[in-house]
């Protein structure tokens, strides 16, 4: 089983190159399949903890046996990129709320949170750490830290305002400096990372004047900054509460990589152990938990499609389903390397059918694929870059449908669907934008 899994796993990733070279798809789900998924699985093969497994279950060879051969598949069908998309801008309409109210009732509700959860606004700052509570109904706002800041990030490329740069930085940061929670940002770092690079590539190069020039290269340089700025706060700030977790906020002393008894090479602050602990160290859970953990199928995906039976249609409120029945049946070996991936919650719906629901995200992929390049909307487009690059935290946990996905795609509907008109070389032939123009205040193309 293990030399299957090994030639399927080099072809897929073969495959994989070639559709992000050969049709210039380099946002699809298949790129943040190879480096979400292949490589910390790769990784995950080398014993640099004492926690690691050397001998993998049939099952779990058969789980990404599964995924090889869907990604093989998807590489020759998904031939659509939507890098055809070209000279991407935004256009704002009339009466449309600030962004500042919407980052001012976001900041609100995290501290509201957190003040239901420890009674401090800022329990990090006084050693309590509750960065997996949630409240109940609000934690569909206090999650969606994309949705706000992308926001932000199109009224500044479209103003060159700083102030919502500064809007954006805060709401990026207030999750992680009041509760030591960084997972959101983290994964809106890359939601939004992956916007403005498309954007960027989007953009045909042409014969400009020279202070246009400047002006685009100030603007450009201020994003990369400010990006890496907030990026490297995060990860360090992310290492610090790693090891502030280890040492239960000061009561022992310790530090991550000893909590994990990671034996691999040094790297600077010990990055690679918490990359290696994090996500590497995820498919030894899942393999550990095949093996050891009894798990109680039900074939129609309570656990993997949460968002859909517990996010929205309430079932555990409404007929005492357990909405965390895989959460709770995970048997953590470690304190600081707690999490499974996503395919388990695949593995405890649907056992050796685990591929069903892999091949329901790539059809779901598929079709964000096909209706942005189709319909070209500006909420199209914001929606493709808030949930495709959740694929990526797969070897994490399941970010593709935890429970608030579909109510934060429902509050982009309720926030952008009338907010911006999106614009390309494409939809401007069809006089998209002359068809608008009465009702257009501001005009901006995107330049990064």
């Amino acid at each position: 089983m293990d030399t299957i899994f090994w030639i399927l796993s080099i072809f897929s990733i073969i495959c994989i190159i070639w559709n992000i070279i050969h049709y210039k798809n380099y946002f699809s789900i298949l790129t943040y399949t190879l480096f979400g998924v292949y490589i910390p699985l790769f990784l995950s093969f080398v014993n640099w903890s004492s926690y690691h497994i050397e001998k993998r279950s049939s099952i779990f060879y058969l789980i990404f046996i599964g995924l090889d051969i869907i990604c093989i598949i998807f590489a020759f069908v998904n031939t659509k990129s939507i890098s055809v998309i070209k000279n991407v801008k935004f256009i704002k309409k009339k009466s449309v709320i600030p962004m500042e109210l919407y980052n001012i009732v976001y900041i609100i509700c995290v501290l509201l949170e957190n003040k239901y959860l420890s009674g401090y606004y800022f329990p990090s700052l006084n050693g309590l750490d509750v960065h997996t509570g949630r409240m109940p109904f609000i934690y569909f706002i206090t999650t969606a830290t994309y949705v706000v800041v992308i926001g932000d990030v199109i009224e500044f490329l479209s103003t060159k305002k700083i102030k919502y740069i500064v809007y954006a930085v805060g709401s990026f940061l207030i999750n992680v400096v009041s509760k030591s929670a960084r997972v959101d940002a983290g994964i809106a770092l890359i939601q939004v990372g992956s916007f403005l690079l498309f954007c960027y590539l989007s953009q045909e190069k042409k014969v400009i004047k020279n202070e246009m020039v400047i002006k685009k290269k100030k603007s450009r340089l201020l994003i990369i900054a400010l990006i890496t700025i907030v990026f490297i706060f995060i990860v360090g700030k992310g290492m610090e509460i790693g090891n502030d977790r280890m040492n239960s906020f000061g009561k022992y002393k310790t530090v991550y990589s000893k909590g994990i008894s990671y034996t691999g090479p040094d790297s600077p602050s010990d990055f690679l152990s918490y990359y290696y602990g994090y996500f590497a160290l995820s498919f030894d859970n899942l393999d550990y938990n095949i093996k050891y953990t009894a798990c109680k199928q039900n074939f129609i995906g309570l656990n993997s499609f949460r968002c859909l039976y517990f996010g929205l249609l309430q079932f555990d409120n409404i007929f005492g389903l357990d909405g965390g029945a895989s959460s709770r049946a995970n048997m953590i070996r470690c304190k600081g390397a707690a999490v499974a991936t996503t395919f388990w919650d695949f593995y405890y719906d649907y056992d050796v059918l685990s591929f069903i629901p892999i091949v329901i995200t790539f059809l779901i992929a598929l079709f964000f694929t096909r209706r942005l390049i189709k319909e070209q909307s500006a909420l199209m487009y914001i929606s493709y870059f808030f949930w495709i690059p959740l694929w990526m935290f797969s070897s994490f946990d399941n970010r593709s449908y935890d429970f608030q996905i579909i109510w934060q795609l429902l509050i982009m509907w309720l926030i952008y669907r009338n907010r911006f008109v999106l614009i390309t070389d494409e939809n401007n032939k069809n006089n998209v934008y002359r068809n608008i123009k009465k009702k257009i205040i501001k005009v901006g193309r995107i330049k990064v």
